[in-house]
């Protein structure tokens, strides 16, 4: 797997250089890639989880009834020890944010993980069954990721055993997660349902019985980096906020004007030309958030090279209403792999300037072009 070939190589060249020991309270690793080749292994499909559900006869013959009661019972119950160690943390675990290297998650059996690179360290999300190769994530909005994933407080520590883990949704877990750091080390805990008060969800360290809840925000968060991929895009837009979509091919240019009193969209010329006003807003859609697949280069010093020059480049401009700022990008060349094509954002989503050079795939930057050479006229 690629996050146990990263971590395995990133680990090595920092233990040359480092003596740190392990952050407190986490797991002391040995062998990165057993751990990752298990947590591999236990991926599996829906129906496995269920036979196992079954064969371990966990739900087969609870009624619901029988689980609200067994969590009441568990929420009334008096913390115990109130004076143990691990009653009086405040956190489920601890571990430096600037460590971390690695995350995996399985959800619901559904897998993904996620790494920093150690050459450019961009965070990725490691190519699944159908990708060709690693996505970047969306750095704006991962950029909180290693803080949330340093460790979340604990509202309750509810018991040191947990009789039947199904009650709580923690056998199987709802999700599964582990966070690697670089010194080799891993922390390992589940996430279950949510508590009767639908404020915290139940969680436990993998290897230790101890029933906890947490914040339900802060496991909502977890959550939706399995369900829905931070996968970077070159900028985010309401699609609802375009007032002038055009492109420009050296001396050729097409623009789309929407009418300010009927909100229809029309092909701009001396006699403008009704767009299908349908195949248009997908096509707005599309354009919001264009995903990209790679970070080439972080500065370029010669935007030719790249076809991402007059008269080469295909420009594309998004005004917007409410005086927001107009959103503009530089189609150019294709990669030599010739599944790509070279793209630079001018001005993004963001004020700040964006230096990158992207990799899009034809698959999703085609229909981009398309729409400055043929465009989705009204019947």
């Amino acid at each position: 797997m690629k996050l146990a070939a990263l971590l395995a190589g990133l680990i090595g060249i920092i233990l040359v250089g480092c003596s740190n020991g392990p952050p407190t309270g986490v797991e002391q690793k040995q062998n990165i890639d057993a751990t990752v080749a298990a947590a591999v292994a236990a991926t599996k499909t829906a129906n496995d989880v269920q036979e196992k559900i079954v064969a371990a006869g966990v739900l087969a013959t609870r009624t619901a009834n029988d689980v609200q009661e067994k969590i009441a019972a568990t929420m009334n119950a008096p913390a115990p020890f109130p004076n143990d160690p691990k009653q009086t943390s405040p956190w489920l675990y601890r571990i430096d944010e600037g460590d971390i290297i690695g995350l995996e998650l399985v959800h619901k059996g559904n897998p993904i993980t996620y790494y920093r690179s150690p050459a450019s360290l961009d965070w990725y999300i490691a190519a699944g069954p159908d990708d060709k190769a690693d996505i970047p994530v969306c750095q704006q909005k991962w950029s909180g990721t290693p803080l949330l994933l340093s460790g979340p407080r604990v509202t309750h520590r509810l018991s040191d055993t947990i009789d039947d883990p199904a009650v709580f949704g923690l056998e199987p877990p709802e999700t599964a997660i582990t966070v690697h750091d670089r010194y080799g080390n891993k922390v390992s805990f589940h996430l279950g349902i949510a508590s009767p008060d639908n404020q915290n969800q139940y969680a436990r360290l993998v290897g230790d019985d101890t029933l906890f809840t947490i914040p339900i925000e802060w496991a909502e968060v977890v959550n939706r980096l399995a369900i829905a991929p931070l996968y970077d895009c070159l900028y985010s837009i309401d699609p609802r906020s375009a007032l002038v979509v055009q492109f420009f091919h050296g001396d050729e240019q097409t623009r789309y004007a929407m009418d300010d009193g009927t909100g229809r969209w029309f092909l701009d010329g001396d006699e403008p030309q009704l767009l299908n006003q349908e195949a248009w807003a997908d096509a707005l859609l599309m354009m919001s958030s264009p995903r990209l697949d790679q970070i080439l280069a972080h500065n370029i010093d010669d935007p030719a090279k790249y076809g991402l020059t007059e008269p080469d480049m295909t420009v594309a401009v998004i005004v917007r209403q409410g005086g927001a700022h107009t959103i503009e990008f530089r189609i150019g060349d294709l990669t030599p792999d010739g599944e790509h094509r070279y793209v630079m954002v001018q001005q993004g989503s963001l004020l700040s300037e964006d230096p990158n050079l992207y990799g899009i795939l034809n698959s999703r930057i085609d229909p981009i072009l398309t729409l400055a050479t043929d465009p989705v006229l009204a019947e």
